[in-house]
């Protein structure tokens, strides 16, 4: 029977409920004193009326990141890895955490510098996968999307 490797990533997403002054407390709160053991339980080192609550699956989201073959030296990929799932749901993180950096500094737009010594660029690609640049401007934030601006 053959041997293979496969990397995997396990993450569990929730949320904790805490009692603050302000922001950085209530992440310092949750990044300092609250988290998961495998084998363990959802845990806190603070007191029940710091941390309210938490609310997470107990079931991780498992994601294959490669699967190679053992055996021999330089082993190579038995199989491709589809990371078009990953790809879209770190899209979705991106779009969300600058909507929510933008909304934390109640603000529906930003523009970027038209400096030409730093300008930000991004390239997309066609349905015929041929690619196309531009120079992105700015973003503007709208109720349901997140729209960069670009030349």
């Amino acid at each position: 029977m053959k041997r293979y490797d496969i990397r995997v990533r396990y993450s569990f997403e929730g949320t904790y409920t805490v009692a603050a002054e302000d922001r950085d407390e209530a992440k310092r709160t949750v990044n300092d004193d609250c988290g998961l053991v495998l084998g363990g339980d959802i845990h806190t080192t603070r007191d029940d009326d710091e941390v309210l609550e938490w609310d997470f699956c107990i079931h991780p989201d498992t994601r294959i990141l490669s699967l190679q073959e053992r055996g021999g030296k330089g082993s190579l990929p038995s199989e491709a890895v589809d990371f078009s799932g990953r790809i879209k749901e770190l899209r979705g993180d991106i779009i969300d955490a600058i909507r929510q950096l933008l909304h934390a500094h109640c603000m529906k737009e930003i523009r970027l510098p038209e400096e030409d010594y730093d300008p930000v660029w991004v390239i997309w690609f066609g349905k015929n996968g041929e690619p196309y640049e531009c120079r992105v401007t700015g973003l503007r934030v709208t109720a349901d999307s997140l729209t960069v601006l670009a030349e």
